[in-house]
């Protein structure tokens, strides 16, 4: 009985695995086949000689690829640990039912949404020295940033390259896990749940490891 449920469980995975296979891990492999190759575009449409590991090697000899390598960390990092962050901070905020909370958590899909390119022109001109909103807020909250310019800087314009993928991730981070807070089987007490029950971060992990279509009893 016991190894029918795994097997139906394994079954209903297949579809995931499958459109995960056909848009990430075939892409990749395919990339990595194209570069064990050599290919000029310019003199060739197709694939030229198999060059094994030479170009990796040469990428990996170039100077500039360590300095690559660190700027796609960090803009990772940035985007990733924030969305995290806020997303989180956003659904314990909206834990409390109501309309309003309801209305503002279907409005959160719509900076996802926005295409990556657009949100990029929208922070340009959000920081613009002249006319940016953002720019000008800064500046009167922090008078020293006044003559600073977001986007003339590296290390500024990174952090708010990443705060463009924030901006769309962070709400839909806050919109999954309130789903979970809604659907989820946290006991509550007097009608409130404690803190660390109410933690949306608790609830993935308890999300997680409960039975499908059973929930634990527990005293008052």
């Amino acid at each position: 009985m016991k190894m029918g449920h795994k097997k139906r469980k394994l079954l209903l995975l297949i579809p995931a695995l499958s459109v995960i296979a056909i848009t990430s891990t075939y892409p990749l492999i395919y990339a990595f086949w194209l570069g064990s190759h050599k290919w000029l575009i310019s003199q060739s449409p197709k694939m030229q000689e198999f060059v094994g590991l030479e170009n990796f090697i040469r990428a990996m000899t170039d100077s500039n690829f360590f300095m690559v390598a660190k700027t796609s960390f960090l803009y990772t990092f940035i985007s990733v640990s924030l969305s995290v962050v806020i997303g989180l901070a956003i659904a314990i905020v909206l834990q409390r039912p109501g309309m309003l909370s309801t209305l503002t958590k279907t409005l959160l899909i719509f900076p996802f949404a926005i295409s990556p390119a657009l949100k990029g022109y929208t922070f340009r001109y959000l920081l613009h020295p002249e006319s940016g909103v953002l720019d000008r807020f800064f500046n009167f909250l922090f008078p020293f940033t006044e003559n600073l310019i977001w986007l003339g800087d590296t290390g500024w314009a990174l952090y708010w390259l990443a705060m463009t993928e924030v901006w769309g991730w962070a709400p839909l981070v806050a919109s999954c896990s309130s789903g979970l807070w809604d659907r989820s089987a946290v006991p509550v007490r007097s009608g409130k749940a404690r803190w660390h029950e109410q933690h949306p971060a608790v609830l993935l992990c308890h999300a997680s490891h409960a039975a499908p279509g059973r929930h634990d009893d527990h005293p008052a």
